[in-house]
């Protein structure tokens, strides 16, 4: 039997949620840490944040110069937080410690 470790990701609404504090949205990613420690593993779960984040901030639903840009700073945000969240996973998992740059 093999066991896969799993790992999750929360992406949250956090730029809405202080104006809006009852529709806070928030989507999770799960991916396999080992995933990180290759580039290709560490662009694919990159690809994954950006789309999620693009959903959770309604990124591509926006109308008005306004609408776009709290979605681009709530997308901004939850892309921050979600790739802290990656980059400490990959500082926990070797002794050196890396961070992709994009």
């Amino acid at each position: 039997m093999l066991l896969r470790s799993t790992t999750a990701l929360l992406i949250a609404l956090s730029a809405a949620a202080s104006v809006q504090a009852q529709n806070v949205r928030s989507e999770v990613i799960e991916y396999v840490p080992a995933t990180l420690t290759s580039e290709a593993g560490y662009n694919a779960i990159a690809a994954e944040i950006r789309a999620a984040a693009r959903r959770v901030c309604d990124f591509d639903s926006v109308r008005g110069a306004a609408q776009a840009r709290a979605a681009r700073i709530c997308y901004e945000e939850a892309i921050a937080h979600a790739f802290g969240q990656i980059n400490d996973e990959v500082a926990e998992q070797s002794s050196v410690q890396r961070v992709f740059v994009r």
